[in-house]
This record gives structure tokens, sequence and C-alpha cells, in this order.
């Protein structure tokens, strides 16, 4: 049988002490990813289902993986995007989307991203992308939206890039201000965005 984005998440918290599982909750919380009261005295399959309702799917082991890294288990961290990647690439040969680029965008002959956005040649795809995404997304509130929603920016931040006059200065100014600092979390959601 398969392992899901939960399963994998689930083992991962399973196999960090009792010290590091807190510390992973509180960095968890400290990113502003998912308030540390309602993980603090919750089972690991409860924290994962809350990951991946936030995150999604695509966007849970990137998240995962960043707070292993924050509190010093980067081996953790690379050992579960290893295994979601073997997973993933087990279901995506054998699924109905194989060889379809990512989103749907893009040429067909192009390799899509893998779900953590990471490109072939180990950049990310937003930092590949960067001068296009900023010439050619011309919808930003949305993604403004969706990342106020989640909780990774600011009321504030959220108004000075909407007040911008063109969508180059608000996706500039996004990218930037926002996504960059952020790190791969960031990266990871506004590709999925």
């Amino acid at each position: 049988m398969e392992k899901t984005e939960s399963d994998l998440i689930v083992e991962v918290l399973d196999d960090l002490s009792e010290e590091q599982l807190d510390k992973f909750k509180h960095k968890l919380s400290e990113l502003k990813k998912i308030g540390y009261g309602v993980i603090e005295k919750k089972s690991n399959v409860f924290v994962a289902s809350k990951i991946i309702s936030k995150f999604t799917k695509k966007g849970a082991i990137p998240c995962t993986a960043d707070v292993l890294r924050a509190i010093g288990e980067a081996d953790k961290a690379e050992e579960l995007e290893k295994e979601s990647n073997t997973c993933q690439g087990a279901s995506s040969a054998t699924g109905p989307n194989r060889g379809a680029s990512a989103a749907g965008m893009g040429d067909p002959g192009e390799r899509a991203p893998s779900p953590n956005y990471e490109l072939e040649d180990g950049q990310h795809f937003v930092d590949k992308h960067q001068v296009a995404l900023i010439e050619r997304v011309t919808l930003v509130e949305p993604i403004l939206d969706r990342f106020l929603e989640g909780n990774f920016i600011s009321r504030e931040a959220y108004k000075n890039i909407q007040v911008l006059q063109t969508s180059i200065a608000q996706m500039r100014k996004l990218l930037h201000d926002v996504v960059f600092p952020g790190g791969k979390v960031f990266k990871t959601s506004s590709a999925r965005f």
C-alpha cells in the first residue's frame, strides 16, 4: 500500500523524541503556520492532519521539512523529502497525469517541478522564473488573499502591496519582500497559487 503525505509526516514525527516534538510544535507556531494552542497536546496524527489541511497535500511535506530544518533536524527533513519524492514518483509514473506539465501550463515536453517545486537543476521554480512571474502575473490580489488567509503576511504588508499601481510593482514587492525572505515554504506556496 502506498504511503500518503499524512503517513510520511506521522512517521517522521513519531521518530522525534518528546523534546524534539515539542520544539517542532513551537517552531511550527513561531513560523505562524499553526497556532501552538491548537496542537500543543495533540497526537502526531492530528498535527499531520492540521499541516495538510492548512498547506494542502502538495505543501505539507515542504512545510514539515522546513520546520524540521529550523529545529536542527536537517537529516530527517531530507529523508522525509526523499521518501515523499519516491512515493510521488511511483504514483505519477502510473497515474493519469503522467507527463503533464506543472499546473497544466507550459510546454508539455517540459519536466514538471517535483512536489516541492525544485527543478532538475536544483533551483526552485520561483527563483528560476521570477522575472516571468513579475511580468506575467496580472492578478496579484488573489495571491495576496491566499497569503493573508494562510497567515503568511500581515494585513499591513497586504495593504502595502495592494496599494501599488501596477501588477508588476505588486508582484515584485510580493516576491522580494515576502516570498524570498520567507524561504522554501513561501516559494512553494506562491508557486501553488
